[in-house]
């Protein structure tokens, strides 16, 4: 009786998100293949508003039925894809993913010349490092394209200032000034 209950919640819920995601692609994530990758972050990045419909719509529902897991699960998932970072992040993802997804399918063609691989490897490395110049302003651009629909702040988390360690007692303190977004473009952007 209790499998059957859950099958029956789990039913619920994938309808529930059918309802809200009506292109839906969701995928899981492969650990060897980029094109699932690739695939993983699209769905997020083109879907991010529906998706959080269907979370807001999936909370509601387990509220009713006093599903408290399900409830805080939800919320907090619902949450973190509202954030600035991960909105910005996901942009930028997407962006890395689908170049190297695009020259991956082009060599795994069993037809394609050294040439044309050698060419597109070329180009791959012209935009990563154009990317690397201007990605992460683009990557904003176009998230705040997704947050005013989900009506979302587009802020970055406040940084606890860092002291940085006296060797010597001639020393002054200093404190490391890094705004957040400095933070997330140092420590994200730039090592992606």
């Amino acid at each position: 009786m209790s499998t059957l209950l859950h099958l029956t919640q789990q039913e619920n819920r994938w309808t529930i998100l059918k309802e809200h995601v009506k292109n839906f692609t969701l995928k899981a994530l492969s650990t060897t293949r980029w094109e699932c990758r690739a695939e993983a972050v699209k769905a997020i990045h083109y879907q991010l508003p529906e998706i959080v419909k269907a979370l807001t719509a999936l909370e509601e529902y387990a509220a009713e039925k006093r599903d408290a897991d399900v409830v805080s699960t939800a919320e907090s998932i619902c949450k973190e894809l509202q954030r600035w970072p991960f909105m910005v992040s996901t942009i930028v993802w997407y962006n890395v993913l689908f170049q190297i997804n695009r020259v991956s399918k082009i060599l795994e063609s069993p037809k394609v010349s050294i040439e044309t691989v050698r060419k597109e490897i070329r180009a791959v490395k012209e935009f990563l490092q154009e990317f690397r110049n201007r990605g992460f302003n683009s990557a904003q651009t176009e998230a705040r394209e997704i947050a005013e629909k989900l009506e979302v702040e587009m802020s970055w988390p406040e940084v606890r200032q860092r002291r940085k360690a006296k060797q010597f007692d001639y020393e002054g303190t200093e404190y490391t000034q890094s705004t957040a977004e400095e933070l997330f473009e140092r420590e994200f952007f730039f090592c992606l």
